[in-house]
């Protein structure tokens, strides 16, 4: 019975945190002195964001995100792939030539990307672990990549898969490989997830970057705010994290205008984290996408019952940590 008495304590009080302390998320603030983007959010949210930017003439953002994408998601559980390879989810394939000492002067890659909001598929081409392109891919295209050192391995990685409820489905296909004219064949892909060294490694800040600036973003200035941890609740950890940096700059004069882009389902833990993380600092506006980009970002779209479950927790467990302050 002893549980049964827990349970009525809990219940009654974790519909009263989600219920009474409701906060109302303002939308975006005019002439804001500074704007951020979390490093995290999913493509359609940046789509959003890369058209508000432009329209508004804003020149300068921060990316800030606690965590550090050291290694790439595994597409396929396929060990012995064959052409075409389709990638349908944010992801890589990894490849390596038969000949370990085969060399020459270019990878010759058959390539078509799929839209989403008309816009195609955002592909980073990696070749003994070194980024060394990178492009938004709309149908089929061919790409042609030097490789002055012996070939060890080619990573193709697909970073903005989107499905909207228009039944757009944003997917890449890899149709062949060719190495100087010659083409070979998959041999075999990595077990697990690959790991970059660290110094290569790709933080979530570096990759939204090269994405907006693929969708026109090329002059503006972006500034990265990110620490890598493994504590939970990383929009808290970002909030405290972009504090601590103004705190080191110089503690504003005056109380500033900070617009927030983020995810429209996730926009009240944003709101809460930093309005509380900035109170004595500035006044916060959120930015989120609008309908027409909604329907491709928040998983409440596709009745995602675990990520409500998730982002439900975390809204209390930001609540009560506030609360308790």
């Amino acid at each position: 019975m002893k549980w049964i008495r827990v349970l009525l304590v809990i219940v009654p009080t974790t519909v009263i945190l989600i219920f009474s302390l409701n906060v109302e998320t303002p939308g975006s603030l005019k002439d804001a002195d500074i704007h951020i983007i979390e490093a995290w959010i999913p493509p359609p949210s940046l789509e959003y964001a890369a058209e508000y930017l432009l329209k508004n003439d804003i020149d300068s953002v921060y990316l800030v995100g606690v965590g550090h994408e050291c290694s790439f998601k595994k597409n396929t559980d396929s060990e012995n792939l064959s052409f075409p390879v389709n990638i349908v989810s944010n992801g890589y394939v990894m490849m390596h030539p038969n000949d370990e000492n085969i060399q020459g002067d270019s990878i010759c890659i058959d390539i078509e990307g799929y839209s989403a909001n008309n816009i195609g598929a955002f592909v980073l081409f990696f070749v003994n672990d070194q980024l060394i392109d990178q492009r938004i891919i709309s149908g089929r295209d061919t790409i042609n990549i030097h490789c002055k050192d012996a070939l060890k391995n080619l990573i193709i990685y697909f970073a903005n898969d989107t499905y909207c409820k228009k039944k757009e489905d944003r997917n890449l296909r890899i149709h062949s490989i060719a190495f100087d004219q010659d083409k070979f064949k998959l041999e075999k892909q990595l077990g697990g997830v690959h790991i970059l060294p660290e110094e290569l490694a790709m933080s979530d800040a570096k990759k939204v970057q090269l994405y907006l600036e693929e969708l026109g973003h090329s002059n503006i200035c972006f500034e990265w705010i990110e620490r890598n941890t493994n504590k939970n609740n990383k929009t808290l950890q970002a909030a405290l994290l972009f504090k601590k940096w103004m705190e080191k700059q110089a503690k504003p004069t005056k109380r500033l205008k900070v617009n927030i882009f983020t995810s429209k389902y996730h926009s009240e833990r944003t709101y809460i984290n930093y309005k509380n993380a900035l109170k004595p600092y500035a006044e916060i506006g959120i930015i989120t996408a609008d309908e027409t980009f909604y329907n491709c970002d928040s998983p409440h779209a596709d009745n995602n019952f675990f990520a409500w479950v998730d982002e439900s927790v975390s809204l209390i467990y930001t609540k009560l940590y506030w609360l308790l302050q």
